[in-house]
């Protein structure tokens, strides 16, 4: 009946609201109806704005109130990016607890922050001024600032003295992002500053996670970084085309998007 109907998706998005993440299956047997009358459910539902179909399930997007138009932090507007909230919460399903992990630059890696705010027994190094600002929400994260410059326009430290102490760190797990990523030019970054902090971070962590969302292929940017064969894994919110693909298969890269995971 079309009264149990709307009474269903008002639950589906309650359960959203509280977890943050759905799958088809569990929601079928919660209401006792079939996996296609779920996924139509979630259909509307995204058709409205309410939430980001995954393979398999849905994510929830902000509420308007929050962050759907964005969010001002340190003095910056942030703008609400589904993609990066996609990416953030793969990549914090990756994070163990207790372990020690670094947040790089950028908005995506403030996604994986905004990912982590409920999560207990976190260690983060980060050079991020987004990422910290959004970590001192939870009072469980054990968060180290790294030294070094402040860029204005990407609020990152950086530069010369970033490397002074951290050297004799070991992370475990390292989610950097970049600005481009080309087969033949690989993954680059936009200034010199950035270029020291992603190649120390490579050498201190056992596993660098490449962050990135699809419109950063087929890019080249000012400074090389690294081959595309130099990183452990990529997050990004869909898959890359055939040739990239095929390049990953070959080096034997996973590659995580909402479809994959």
């Amino acid at each position: 009946p079309a009264m149990y109907k709307a009474e269903r998706m008002n639950q589906i998005l309650s359960i959203l609201a509280d977890q943050g993440d759905v799958d088809v299956g569990t929601l079928a047997r919660q209401f006792g109806v079939s996996l296609v009358t779920i996924r139509k459910d979630l259909t509307y539902l995204e058709s409205s704005g309410q939430l980001v179909r995954t393979h398999g399930g849905a994510i929830a997007v902000a509420s308007k109130t929050d962050t759907a138009a964005g969010e001002y932090m340190v003095g910056t507007f942030v703008p609400y990016d589904p993609a990066k909230e996609a990416i953030g919460r793969i990549a914090a399903a990756f994070i163990s607890e207790n372990e020690w992990i670094f947040l790089g630059s950028g908005t995506t890696c403030y996604y994986i922050a905004k990912a982590l705010v409920k999560r207990k027994n976190l260690n983060v190094l980060t050079n991020n001024l987004l990422v910290a600002f959004e970590l001192t929400k939870n009072p469980q994260a054990n968060l180290i600032m790294t030294g070094g410059e402040l860029s204005h326009s990407t609020l990152n430290l950086g530069g010369e003295i970033f490397g002074a102490y951290i050297r004799d760190i070991t992370i475990s797990k390292a989610f950097v992002g970049v600005a481009g990523i080309d087969l033949n030019r690989g993954y680059t970054v936009t200034t010199a500053g950035e270029f020291n902090v992603v190649n120390l971070i490579r050498e201190i962590s056992d596993t660098t996670y490449i962050v990135a969302d699809s419109s950063k292929f087929h890019k080249k940017q000012f400074i090389r970084y690294a081959d595309l064969a130099q990183s452990h894994s990529l997050i990004t919110d869909r898959l890359p085309d055939g040739e990239f693909m095929e390049y990953y298969r070959q080096h034997n890269i996973p590659v995580y998007t909402p479809e994959t995971v």
